[in-house]
This record gives structure tokens, sequence and C-alpha cells, in this order.
């Protein structure tokens, strides 16, 4: 069976995935049945779903890491969607099965347990997000000519990757590769790397400057997983004094 909104690889997987859980996540809710106090059936499956929750998380950072990437929702909407289902599921069955509708609907409202880990997570990692004042912004030098390469030790390259949007009300981030000498500071490599593509792609440059005319502020983070503290680049630093290595991606955002 072909669905129009699962397309690739990565999706058949996720569907896979939550349909394997709400199926488990269905199993406790059932409780009810099989303990026949609600009040013990209640605080059971509260803690069970709490450890799914948990589990969860984990195993969304594993297999579908792409979810949190770049202050995105989606496991948070993802792991909302696997609620709903679930909840409707086990209501249908306290409904159909035991007559029990009052039950359902109490059993259901456990599940808050199974999404709190969730947000727990997306509140940390808006902590993570947050960057420190001392992080300087770099601005295009609008005007100003070319760094001279010439100058420069070209014997320790360094390969990176860069990722950013390419318009500012852009959602996708693009990567780029770009060749980096030790001794170059960083704010003069972007300086280079942007002009040097947009000469190459007139028709979808990178935007630096902003309606208004004036250069955007960018502030460069080395791309880590969602559960590290973000660790920012200085742009008059070089990338040996920043702690830059080899095939490390730095991710520009405009701030």
């Amino acid at each position: 069976m072909n669905l129009p909104f699962v397309k690739t690889v990565t999706q058949r997987l996720q569907l896979l995935y939550a349909v394997v859980l709400i199926a488990v996540l269905t199993l406790v809710g059932a409780l009810g049945f099989w303990v026949t106090d609600y009040h013990d059936a209640y605080p059971m499956a509260m803690a069970c779903f709490l450890v799914l929750g948990i589990l969860h998380v984990y195993l969304l950072s594993q297999w579908f890491d792409i979810l949190f990437e770049n202050r995105s929702a989606r496991a948070i909407g993802f792991t909302l969607l696997i609620t709903l289902l679930t909840a409707l599921v086990v209501i249908f069955l306290y409904h159909k099965l035991a007559d029990e509708l009052s039950k359902g609907l109490g059993m259901a409202t456990a599940l808050v347990g199974f999404l709190f880990p969730v947000f727990v997570v997306r509140v940390y990692q808006n902590y993570l997000e947050i960057p420190l004042k001392e992080y300087k912004k770099w601005y295009y030098p609008v005007g100003q000519p070319l760094p001279d390469m010439d100058l420069l030790d070209l014997s320790r390259v360094l390969v990176i990757q860069f990722e950013f949007t390419k318009k500012a009300d852009e959602a996708a981030f693009t990567n780029f590769r770009a060749k980096a000498p030790h001794s170059m500071l960083f704010g003069e490599l972007f300086f280079i790397f942007l002009n040097d593509y947009n000469d190459r792609n007139p028709g979808s440059p990178v935007e630096y400057l902003a309606p208004d005319g004036a250069p955007y502020g960018w502030l460069f983070y080395k791309k880590q997983p969602w559960y590290k503290r973000r660790v920012y680049m200085d742009p008059d630093l070089t990338f040996q004094a920043n702690h830059i290595v080899d095939n490390e991606t730095i991710v520009a955002v405009r701030a």
C-alpha cells in the first residue's frame, strides 16, 4: 500500500515505529482490564508511560535525530500524534469492550506521563540554544576588499563544512564544504566563502544584507548532538584558536 505522505525510507521507518509504539502504549493503557481497582491501575499505567516516554526520547535521538534538529518541534508533534491516536484507541476499547467510557477517558489521561519527557527535552534544548553574551557576531564587511590569501600559510589546511540557510526566511539548511588554513581568521574565510559562492551561483546567492541594506549579524557554532551545549566560534580568532578540527561542521545563523 502506497501512502502519499510516506515517501522516503525514513518516513516508512517512522510510520512502522509509530504503529509498534501505539500498540505497546495501548497494552499499557489496557491495564484497567486486568487490574480492576482503578486507583491501582492508573498510577501503574502512568509510571509505565513515563518509562516508555523516556525510552521513546532516547530512540528518537538514535534513529530519527533529524526530528530534534534546528529548533524543530517535529519531535513534539510526532509524539503528540502518537499520544492522541493511542488515547483514541484506549477510549474506544474501554467503551466497546467493557462499556466503561469514563474509565477509558481516565486511563487515556495517564498518557501525560508519556508526553512529559519529550517536553523536558525541548525545554532543555531551548536552554542550550541560548547564546551567551560574550559570543561575537560577524557582519559582512560591505565595501572592503577580500583578504590576501598569499600572506597565509597554506601548508596546513582544514576541510570543514558550513551549514546555513541561503535566505533569512528559509527553513531548510544547506551544507557547504570549504577549505580553511589553520592560521586564517574564521570571519575572513566566511567572507571569502560568501563572495566566492555568490560569484559562482548568481541565480541562488546567499543573502547577507537585510531589506534595509544593513548587513546581517551572524553567529557560528559547532554542530553537536542535541544534548550538548553549543560551542560558539569567535570570528576574530583563527581556526586553530577556535579549536576547529578537520571535517567539523559549523552552523551559521543570522542573528
